[in-house]
């Protein structure tokens, strides 16, 4: 019996690359066969191999596949965060200088679009046609940039809502929109 199991082995020995091979499943067996049936006689430690090799490739798959779900999940929370980040930077806009108005369309209301020149009588906000000014919000923000224009001596204030042009419109808007990037660099 000894010798029977040894040439059996013999045989049916196989390298465990010999299994698979050109994505085909290759296991040598003897298959005995009479009208009862069929049996067929394969190396235990081949299918041994051979399971090992499916649940190491799966096992790889499944790596890779955690890999690309943690991966996404990141992206996402990178997002998600800098999503959270942009709407409590309005928030804090919307309270420190009330309805988001620019300070471009500002001046040029003031400067009546450029008609109105250096050392003239700028038009008060009560006159302007920006919509949404006669809020809370919009008031707060009208006040803060007029406050911004002193600063930066683009006006100067006279008598209750009244303001003079220290510059003309165009030099106006360029010293704005520079002082506007300087804060955008200083965040």
């Amino acid at each position: 019996m000894d010798s029977l199991a040894k040439n059996l082995n013999e045989m049916l020995y196989q390298h465990p690359n010999e299994i698979f091979k050109d994505g085909e499943i290759r296991i040598k067996r003897l298959t005995f066969s009479d009208e009862g049936g069929e049996v067929h006689i394969a190396l235990a430690s081949s299918l041994t191999n051979m399971v090992k090799q499916i649940t190491k490739y799966f096992e790889q798959e499944q790596k890779e596949l955690e890999d690309k779900i943690i991966k996404k999940m990141e992206e996402f929370e990178k997002m998600k965060k800098a999503y959270n980040e942009a709407i409590e930077e309005n928030q804090k806009y919307k309270n420190w200088y009330g309805t988001l108005i620019s300070p471009i369309l500002m001046l040029r209301e003031m400067w009546n679009n450029g008609k109105l020149g250096r050392f003239s009588t700028l038009i008060p906000h009560s006159n302007w046609k920006i919509k949404g000014i006669e809020e809370e919000g919009g008031r707060k923000a009208i006040m803060y940039w007029i406050s911004v224009f002193e600063e930066l001596k683009l006006i100067r204030s006279y008598g209750k809502g009244r303001y003079l042009a220290l510059v003309g419109l165009y030099e106006a808007i360029e010293i704005i929109t520079t002082f506007k990037s300087k804060k955008q660099k200083d965040k």
